[in-house]
């Protein structure tokens, strides 16, 4: 997902194990905490009231998604990236959160209508944004190494750090 590996959704059968099962339940309270956020319900809300509420939401929940899953990879056990789409994973388990912003903000919301079209609009713009990262991260590494100023040597003075 964020990694440049493809991002699917694991709606095919393909379980995830103990570990994967953790990982949705601490996704889901930092993500859902974002969301029932003063500013997280204002954001769902606008969202989901706009012209196209399947990309806006799906936009919000991108971003969600990368600010906590960046937080994970600066840990000693990040996050498995198959969490946010997989099939009773942290999408799925939101949803009737967002469905209940909806509701009472007066906006109808069908979660078997919009989930589907929420988790393939999310697994396309995760997709994209890790072929970016992707490309971002190559070309980190491609880049030529500085060169150092004129007058400066990379080469240590001899008896600098003696005393």
């Amino acid at each position: 997902m964020m990694d440049g590996r493809p991002v699917e959704s694991q709606q095919s059968g393909e379980e995830l194990d103990e570990s994967g099962n953790l990982d949705i339940k601490t996704a889901r309270g930092l993500l859902g905490s974002l969301i029932l956020s003063p500013e997280g319900d204002a954001a769902v809300t606008k969202a989901i009231s706009s012209s196209n509420p399947t990309k806006m939401l799906a936009m919000y929940l991108l971003q969600g998604i990368e600010m906590v899953q960046r937080r994970s990879m600066g840990t000693e056990t990040p996050l498995d990236p198959r969490i946010w789409l997989a099939s009773g994973g942290v999408v799925d388990e939101l949803m009737p959160i967002i469905a209940e912003i909806a509701s009472d903000a007066g906006v109808p919301l069908s979660i078997p209508e919009i989930l589907p079209a929420v988790k393939e609009q999310l697994a396309q713009m995760l997709q994209q944004r890790g072929d970016q990262l992707k490309q971002e991260f190559q070309g980190q590494e491609q880049a030529p190494p500085q060169q150092s100023q004129p007058g400066m040597s990379a080469r240590p003075v001899q008896g600098a750090l003696q005393r």
